[in-house]
C-alpha cells in the first residue's frame, strides 16, 4: 500500500490512505506523525472506559443528549482516547507521534476529517509540546497577525474578509506558535477556512457561494491553495495578538484598544487551544512562554460592531493599528 504524507502545522504526516483536503508533500527524508485511517489500535480493548475516569467531557452534546467528545488517558497513561457522539474513535499516543481514527458503518473518511484538521492535529501539539493559540492568522506582509477570541467572537469570518482584501490566511482557528531567535513565529496550519452558512452568505451572497466539505457537516469551507498565492510552507514572525470582544452597535466601533496590563496574561491563558488537557508540568512551560510573549508581542482587544456589514471596516481598523505600531518600532529602532 503506498502511504501518504502531508505537510501540515509544520509537521511531515504520513498517512495510509489519502486524506481528502490535504496536500501532498513529496519524498520527505522523514516523518513527525503517523495516521492509520480506518482503524484502530489492535493493542487496545475497544471497551468504553467508565465516565468518572474521562479527562474532560464536552459541555456541548449532539440531538441525543451524547456529549459531542470525550476524552480518557488509557493504557497506563500511554495513550489518550477520543470518542465523538457521531461514533467516531480515535487514540492518540503520549508522545504525539501516532494517531488511529476508526469511524463507524454510516460514515466515510472525508467525516472524520475536520476532527483531525482541528482537535486531533491540535492535540498531537500539545503533546510534542508545541503551544498553540485559539485562533486564526493573517499573513500581513511577511508578518503574521492572531485573531482570537472566544467561540463565536468572529475569527474565521474575520480571516475570511481579510482574505477578501487579498491577505492571505495561514491558519485557521489553530495557531501554533514558537520561539526563533529571539522571536516569536506563527506557523501556517492546514489549507481550509470553515464558515457557517449564515457568515457564507453574509460574505459572498449566497450560503452555497462555497462548497460543504461532507453532509455531515454543517459548515462550508475555503480551499486556502487555491484563494490567493496559497499556503507557505515556512513560518512567520508574529506582530500581534488580536482579541476579538463581544459586538455591540455602538458609533465608536470597530475600534482596537490596548489591554490593561493585568489582563494581558489572562487572555492568553484563556485562548490558547486544547488547554484543558495540560498536565502541571506542560502548564508551567505554556505559562512561561506565554510570559514571555506577552512582553514581545502586543495583545490588543478588538471591539467590533454587530452588524456584518461592518467587518470589511473592522479589517481595516486592524490593519491601521498594526501600520502605526510598524512604525513605532521603527522609530524605535533607528533612534539615536
Amino acid at each position: 500500500m503506498t502511504r501518504k504524507v502531508y505537510y501540515v502545522f509544520g509537521l511531515r504526516i504520513q498517512s495510509n490512505i489519502a486524506i481528502p483536503g490535504f496536500t501532498p508533500f513529496p519524498n520527505p527524508p522523514s516523518v513527525d506523525v503517523t495516521i492509520t485511517l480506518g482503524s484502530f489500535p489492535e493493542h487496545l480493548r475497544r471497551a468504553l472506559p467508565a465516565d468518572q475516569e474521562a479527562l474532560y467531557v464536552s459541555p456541548d452534546c449532539g440531538g441525543d443528549g451524547v456529549p459531542n467528545s470525550r476524552v480518557w488517558s488509557v493504557s497506563n497513561g500511554e495513550y489518550i482516547r477520543i470518542l465523538y457522539s457521531d461514533g467516531t474513535d480515535c487514540v492518540v499516543d503520549r508522545n504525539g507521534t501516532q494517531v488511529w481514527i476508526w469511524w463507524p458503518e454510516l460514515c466515510e473518511v472525508v467525516d472524520v476529517v475536520p476532527y483531525l484538521q482541528g482537535q486531533l492535529l491540535g492535540l498531537v501539539q500539545r503533546l510534542r509540546g508545541v503551544t498553540c493559540l485559539h485562533a486564526s492568522a493573517v499573513l500581513i506582509g511577511e508578518s503574521a497577525i492572531a485573531l482570537t477570541g472566544p467561540r463565536g467572537s468572529g475569527k474565521s469570518s474575520t480571516a475570511a474578509a481579510f482574505l477578501q482584501l487579498g491577505f492571505p490566511v495561514i491558519a485557521d482557528d489553530v495557531t501554533p506558535i514558537f520561539e526563533e531567535a529571539g522571536r516569536f513565529m506563527a506557523r501556517p496550519a492546514h489549507p481550509r477556512l470553515w464558515l457557517n452558512p449564515d457568515m457564507v452568505k453574509n460574505l459572498y451572497g449566497s450560503s452555497e457561494a462555497l462548497p460543504q466539505f461532507a453532509p455531515s457537516w454543517e459548515k462550508r469551507y475555503l480551499d486556502l491553495n487555491s484563494a490567493g498565492p496559497g499556503l507557505p510552507l515556512e513560518a512567520k514572525p508574529l506582530v500581534g495578538v488580536y482579541v476579538l470582544s463581544d459586538r455591540a452597535d455602538e458609533p465608536d466601533r470597530p475600534k482596537v484598544t490596548e489591554a490593561a496590563p493585568q489582563d494581558t496574561m489572562l487572555q492568553l491563558l484563556c485562548n490558547t487551544y486544547m488547554n484543558h488537557f495540560l498536565d502541571p508540568e506542560m502548564r508551567s512551560r505554556e505559562f512561561a512562554l506565554l510570559s514571555r510573549l506577552q512582553q514581545k508581542v502586543p495583545v490588543l482587544l478588538v471591539h467590533p460592531h454587530n452588524h456584518v456589514s461592518k467587518i470589511p471596516l473592522l479589517c481595516q481598523t486592524i490593519l491601521e493599528d498594526v501600520a502605526e505600531r510598524a512604525l513605532s518600532r521603527r522609530a524605535i529602532l533607528h533612534r539615536p
